[in-house]
């Protein structure tokens, strides 16, 4: 049996999510160099796509079907990426009408505060060469518009939990501060003045024994509207030329060390995961790690690739990174011509 895979066997881009898989080298490796996500559905994840494209709509109209109609499209589209198992489609439509629920009772309960900015962007695309490495990081702005000719990032995330610590991280936040620098290199020329941001905090209630899903979904409503402000959280991070500069120079440096790393592996060396040690601390994220099968099986880790498929490149400069295709054949590597 053949395997396809596409490892990295260089390093031309990053963004702030390969910087954050770096928390763990392991994590990194099955991510970004042998590009795996699992085959099975990952529900938050799917979850958090579902409400991004909720957010990406929410900043050009107020309009709940415009918004529901995205959700649903979304939905679609990232299901048509997993082998669905029996009993999924069950929770995913009761997850579906919660994260629905979610929005509209944001929508009825701040539609006042719901500034529409003036020359609204979203989806916008920025490479920016970095100067200590020849790596350009790379990303795609969620939005961004002005009000009283300030420029306004907006962002909105879905989170299990809010810390307290969660707004005072922001000045050194890697992704929004990466989307100020680039809006001032790349887009219009000038910092953002300041981040309207919002952390939807997932329901923490279930469904009980012997209710069922309509009251449960009802008593959801309620409860988001009754406790609208521990659901809901709004912050307004103001930024600074000095943290702006920080974080680049944090990404710049974090960058180096990858890149430097990947000058000194052969290419035999980047494609195996015995130079990527595990960070054990880590190994129970969220319960356990998506990739902890192959971490506990590294020897015979090609035997598991069947459970897991090529992520979804998501910039485009990742296909030319990713263009060196070695093949695995059994427990062997081949490098490709």
């Amino acid at each position: 049996m053949k395997t396809n895979i596409y490892p990295s066997t260089k390093l031309i881009t990053v963004s702030s999510s390969k910087l954050g898989s770096l928390s763990c080298d392991r994590y990194y490796f099955w991510m970004w160099v042998l590009n795996l996500v699992p085959r099975k559905l990952n529900l938050p994840l799917w979850f958090g796509a579902v409400m991004h494209a909720a957010f990406e709509t929410m900043v050009k109209t107020k309009n709940i079907k415009k918004i529901i109609k995205a959700m649903d499209a979304k939905s679609k589209e990232e299901l048509s990426k997993y082998a669905l198992v029996a009993g999924d489609d069950a929770e995913i439509q009761l997850q579906l009408q919660i994260a629905k629920i979610i929005i509209k009772v944001y929508i009825e309960e701040h539609v006042n505060k719901i500034h529409l900015l003036d020359d609204i962007q979203t989806e916008v695309p920025f490479a920016t060469k970095l100067k200590e490495s020849p790596v350009i990081y790379e990303g795609t702005v969620d939005a961004f518009g002005t009000k009283q000719s300030k420029i306004r990032l907006i962002e909105r995330k879905t989170a299990k939990t809010i810390s307290q610590d969660l707004f005072g991280l922001l000045k050194f936040d890697v992704q929004i501060n990466g989307y100020a620098n680039a809006i001032k290199s790349e887009i219009l020329g000038k910092y953002p003045a300041q981040c309207d941001y919002t952390a939807f905090r997932k329901p923490q209630i279930r469904v009980t024994k012997n209710e069922t899903v309509k009251a449960f979904l009802k008593r959801l409503e309620k409860d988001l509207h009754t406790r609208k402000d521990w659901y809901y959280v709004t912050y307004e991070h103001k930024f600074g030329k000095n943290s702006i500069a920080e974080v680049l120079t944090d990404i710049e440096q974090i960058t180096l060390n990858l890149y430097l790393r990947y000058q000194r592996l052969t290419t035999k060396q980047i494609i195996d995961p015995h130079y990527w040690p595990r960070r054990r601390s880590h190994c129970l994220w969220y319960g356990a790690c998506p990739y902890i099968i192959l971490c506990k099986n590294c020897h015979k880790y090609p035997l598991y690739l069947r459970l897991y498929q090529q992520r979804e490149l998501r910039y485009k400069l990742e296909h030319k990174e990713l263009s060196k295709k070695p093949l695995i054949v059994g427990t062997t590597i081949l490098k490709s011509k």
